[in-house]
């Protein structure tokens, strides 16, 4: 009876090791496939753009080249809370007059600066990717980050900004002292994230004469990637 029992667990542990398995050797390959495709599709950025397709929201410069246009973002900005001031003193109270006192003594205090936050500037705008730059263009507001002046870049994920959770493209220029971020929902599927690193990874390649040099890592990891995939499906064959 116990035998029996052990041989059940067994087998329910085994199905699920499977069904774990096939789960990540399909995603690996999805993105795989993601991976290659964007390294054929930005190895030609002449052709990303479609201009008989919507209008795009910037003139470009001469030599500029439009990678491509995000619709339905919004524009952030990291703001320091307001500053508070907190004192204290200490000493003897002296009476000068009824209800006047005179309190001689010490007296300290401190500013304190609360964490930075990030502020809602600008929703339902669009950001364009170019070989130059990023350009945010809103109803309200819009930001220009040159590559020519970007400090880093990044892609994180912000709980508290919006009333729901988005992604932040973070774009520290040196031109301007207020870190900037365009927001994207989190409802952002794998696909369209790894379109949205890929087109500014892109366009910053192209800015500083390193596109081939990206394309090839692009290449490259898609073939990791289907490496793993198959490793991945080999171990299924053990299982089965």
């Amino acid at each position: 009876m116990f035998r029996r029992i052990r041989e059940r667990k067994e087998r329910a542990r085994a199905a699920q090791r499977r069904a774990a398995l096939e789960t990540e050797a399909s995603e690996v390959g999805a993105r795989a496939d993601t991976v290659g495709s964007l390294a054929d599709l930005l190895a030609d950025p002449a052709g990303l753009w479609n201009e008989a397709g919507p209008e795009c929201p910037i003139i470009a410069k001469r030599g500029e080249e439009i990678l491509f246009v995000f619709k339905g973002v919004s524009l952030l900005e990291l703001r320091t809370q307001k500053r508070t001031y907190r004192g204290t003193s200490h000493g003897l109270s002296i009476r000068v007059a009824k209800g006047v006192y005179y309190r001689p003594g010490m007296h300290a205090g401190s500013i304190t600066e609360t964490a930075e936050t990030w502020k809602p500037m600008d929703v339902g705008g669009d950001m364009v990717v170019t070989n130059q730059r990023v350009v945010y263009a809103g109803s309200r507001y819009s930001r220009e980050f040159p590559f020519a002046k970007l400090l880093s870049w990044g892609l994180t994920l912000e709980s508290n900004a919006l009333a729901s959770p988005h992604y932040l493209v973070t774009l520290p220029v040196s031109i301007r002292v207020r870190t900037s971020a365009v927001a994207f929902p989190s409802s952002l599927d794998d696909e369209t994230r790894e379109v949205l690193v890929s087109v500014i990874q892109c366009g910053i390649s192209l800015y500083n004469g390193t596109h081939g040099d990206f394309i090839e890592r692009l290449r490259s990891d898609a073939a990791d990637l289907r490496s793993q995939a198959r490793e991945l499906r080999n171990q299924l064959t053990f299982l089965s």
